[in-house]
């Protein structure tokens, strides 16, 4: 647990002190770091892979390039397609992953976070869908 610990803050450019900081709730960070250790460990043993690289791949997957913004003109809503930082966009992914996680049956959290990741890895899942949804409302209003 120390060897995750420091690799998860000396790596400056990794998702995981991202994904750490999204799923700290009320101050409880030795919680959440348990539970991501907990998620690499069982990574590790069910796909084989490097659980650092494998959770990156996923949320570099599920980020949205562009996004919209909403413009009120009178009575009429317009949706308009920016772009986003690739910052903006994994912490869009992070908060879709965690969001969808919280919906799933499982008994705890880190079933939940573990079930929805291994789903998100077979392009299923409420993230993946909420992307696909994203961009398909970027799509309808590209050119306004």
């Amino acid at each position: 647990m120390k060897h995750i610990h420091y690799v998860i803050h000396t790596r400056s450019n990794s998702i995981l002190p991202l994904f750490l900081g999204c799923m700290i709730k009320h101050g409880h960070k030795l919680k959440a770091f348990k539970i991501l250790c907990f998620i690499l460990i069982e990574i590790r043993k069910m796909t084989k892979k490097n659980p650092f690289l494998f959770l990156q791949y996923l949320i570099d997957r599920t980020r949205p390039l562009v996004h919209y913004k909403i413009k009120r003109k009178g009575k009429r809503i317009n949706y308009i397609p920016t772009l986003i930082t690739l910052h903006h966009s994994r912490m869009l992914a992070i908060k879709w992953i965690l969001f969808s996680s919280l919906l799933r049956n499982e008994q705890k959290f880190k079933y939940k976070l573990l079930s929805e990741l291994l789903s998100l890895h077979s392009h299923k899942g409420y993230s993946y869908k909420k992307k696909k949804e994203i961009y398909k409302i970027v799509l309808k209003n590209r050119f306004r």
